[in-house]
């Protein structure tokens, strides 16, 4: 067992039975993380010593520890509430397939007739000789005329009135609908009843509408066209009138947008590139989405769209990232329905889009076909929205989780001392004054080079750090400006230079110490301070969704006094 557990245990014994209940061992590596962050300890003697001499630091490491049980049992719960809620729709949505099937062809039969087709005649002579045969079966079978057959020549009999019996069934079903039909249209119906109860609960009436004055009669509607094109947002909902969604209207608060649709992805999707990626999902995080890939990548193709299972429920939106955090978004299932047909399935979201303003949502081939809409038919999307304390805990990492290091909100998880020394060198150093170091070799010399950061040349001419992370800190500042956020930059602090944390000998080495972190807005989110609040002068937050999607862990996330709002560090292991 890791030392660090134990120490827990010590602490909190309870935690030894939800992780050994945790399957994917995301508790144990929450709790590791923990003793360690709030020790600031690396080895497992120091921090048990330091546990056992400090009350102060015992008693917050417990706090956590119980923090860390509650949300592991209220995740089961939710997890198993989800399944629940996801089998009724599902079950809902394939019965009322399976009735739009067969009025289908009830349809398409009285076309032929309408028409004088002769092969309209054909599914009545069909059934009037599988009716015949299936009567004549049962007969037989009821005669001593079977008692002379030998074993094999009964088990051809019982297997042609077994086919029979089916084909029977669904003759009674074409003509005059099954009791098991009945059942599955009745039980849909009660449930599109509870859904249009639910929804009145939470909606304006038509006299409400009304009765409201012109200038406000905007405020109760549903979401109009050019509503629907504007990115998804708790905003949104105000504009355009939220509903809670599904059948409780107690539920987590959601918007519903109506409007066109398209269809993306897969391997022979030409309109994607052969290496364009996701929004929302990164080539290392394929295995946590089961299904919506591919098994292997196409051959001429790099890009994770066209790797995408075009059998598979997915969906892209133009999702807000301020309100909408893509942590947040990995883990809900998008409702998708056809107006028309009262079709309803779930998506899993992968990407923004579309790209046309005048569509609302780009779907899976897979899930437009299940839901019988083309390209640019109309779809109802329905989005949920995290509660106010889980927007909060979703950009400030503060919140929900009070001690902020929230790590399932990425998916992210910093890296120990020993894998920063595998991954980017090992070097020997002096004390120097004020919590400084010099670093004894040539590592520095090997390892930092000097870069020109363009979207920052406003306020640096070069930035220093760590050659294997130039790609990374590249390509997140230019999505920044992809983005239009440069802005919310107003100070660059460097990222290599070679010191303790907080410049305070008693404390490990900075991670600014390997070139691999960097510090921005330092005068509205110092070290220990509450990060500078969204929308405030100086804030990082809607920054943070985008540095996170390139590697570089927030620190505003860090637990206790350690929270670090204008820090990032690098923290991927390609090894």
């Amino acid at each position: 067992m890791n030392p660090f557990i134990v120490i827990a245990a010590t602490l909190f014994p309870d935690i030894l039975k939800i992780i050994a209940g945790d399957k994917t061992g995301s508790v144990a590596e929450a709790v590791i993380q923990s003793v360690q962050k709030i020790t600031n300890q690396s080895d497992p003697n120091d921090a048990k010593q330091k546990v056992s001499e400090n009350p102060v630091m015992s008693a917050e490491l417990q706090q956590r520890l119980a923090e860390i049980a509650l949300e592991s049992h209220k995740a089961d719960l939710d997890a198993a509430s989800s399944i629940r809620a996801e089998e009724n729709q599902y079950a809902s949505s394939m019965s009322k397939l399976d009735l739009a099937n067969t009025m289908d062809a009830r349809e398409a039969l009285q076309e032929l007739v309408a028409l004088k087709q002769p092969i309209s005649a054909v599914p009545m002579y069909l059934s009037y000789g599988i009716s015949f045969g299936f009567f004549v079966l049962v007969i037989i079978s009821m005669t001593p005329l079977l008692k002379g057959l030998e074993a094999n020549g009964l088990q051809i009999v019982n297997i042609c009135l077994g086919a029979v019996a089916t084909a029977f069934a669904t003759v009674v079903n074409f003509w005059l609908g099954s009791s098991q039909g009945s059942r599955n249209k009745d039980w849909a119906s009660e449930l599109d009843a509870n859904v249009a109860q639910a929804k009145s609960l939470t909606q304006p009436s038509q006299a409400a509408v009304a009765q409201a004055p012109a200038r406000d009669v905007a405020k109760v509607r549903s979401v109009n066209r050019a509503e629907a094109t504007r990115p998804l947002s708790a905003g949104s909902a105000e504009r355009g009138g939220a509903s809670t969604g599904g059948t409780d209207p107690s539920a987590a608060p959601s918007i519903t947008l109506k409007g066109k649709m398209s269809t993306f992805g897969g391997p022979t999707d030409p309109g994607v590139a052969a290496n364009e990626g996701l929004a929302l999902i990164t080539p290392r995080e394929i295995d946590r989405f089961p299904g919506i890939f591919l098994d292997e990548q196409p051959p001429g193709t790099t890009g994770l769209a066209r790797r995408l299972n075009p059998e598979a429920f997915y969906i892209a939106c133009r999702w807000d990232r301020t309100k909408l955090s893509r942590s947040f978004l990995q883990s809900a299932k998008i409702k998708v329905a056809n107006p028309a047909s009262g079709l309803v399935f779930f998506a899993q979201p992968v990407d923004r889009g579309p790209g046309r303003l005048e569509r609302i949502a780009d779907l899976s081939p897979g899930l437009a076909k299940a839901l019988r809409l083309s390209t640019d038919d109309i779809c109802e999307v329905t989005i949920p929205l995290p509660s106010a304390e889980a927007q909060m805990a979703s950009v400030s990492g503060i919140g929900v989780n009070p001690k902020g290091n929230d790590i399932a909100a990425t998916g992210l998880r910093l890296l120990s001392t020993g894998q920063i020394e595998r991954i980017f060198g090992k070097f020997e150093y002096q004390e120097a004054a004020k919590g400084e170091i010099n670093i004894i070799g040539d590592w520095e010399t090997k390892n930092i080079i000097e870069i020109v950061v363009p979207q920052l040349s406003g306020l640096t001419k070069t930035v220093r750090c760590h050659e294997k992370i130039v790609g990374p800190l590249k390509a997140a500042f230019e999505e920044v400006e992809t983005e239009r956020l440069l802005d919310r930059i107003l100070i660059w602090d460097g990222a290599f230079s070679a010191r303790h944390i907080g410049s305070a000998i008693t404390e490990p080495l900075s991670r600014h110490s390997w070139g691999i972190a960097f510090d921005i807005n330092t005068d509205w989110n110092g070290y220990g301070d509450k990060p500078a609040p969204f929308g405030s002068k100086g804030s990082v937050i809607e920054l943070v969704p985008i540095f996170e999607k390139h590697g570089f862990y927030w620190g505003g996330r860090f637990s206790g006094k350690s929270v670090d709002g204008m820090h990032f560090e690098y923290c991927i292991d390609d090894g």
